[in-house]
């Protein structure tokens, strides 16, 4: 499964779950440094992998939708002042 990941409208990352609950953020070749999806996870080329669910994407992602994500979804961060998606 995958998540596309965008920041301020810019496609930046994917999410991706294999097996079991492995969980991994891709940043996408050239993505801006300032383009971070947290300030937990800055923009570098090695993948940012974890146990289970990074605490960023629970908190981030709508309610129950973890379990169940589609082959292909996408999540927004707006950062920019003022903007509600």
């Amino acid at each position: 499964m995958r998540l596309i990941v965008f920041v301020s409208g810019r496609r930046v990352a994917t999410l991706g779950s294999g097996e079991g609950f492995e969980h991994q953020l891709t940043y996408l070749p050239d993505v801006n440094p300032l383009d971070f999806v947290s300030l937990t996870m800055p923009v570098q080329t090695a993948n940012w992998i974890w146990p289970t669910l990074h605490p960023f994407f629970q908190a981030s992602l709508p309610e129950g939708m973890a379990p169940r994500w589609g082959p292909i979804c996408s999540l927004r961060i707006d950062r920019r002042k003022g903007h509600h998606p």
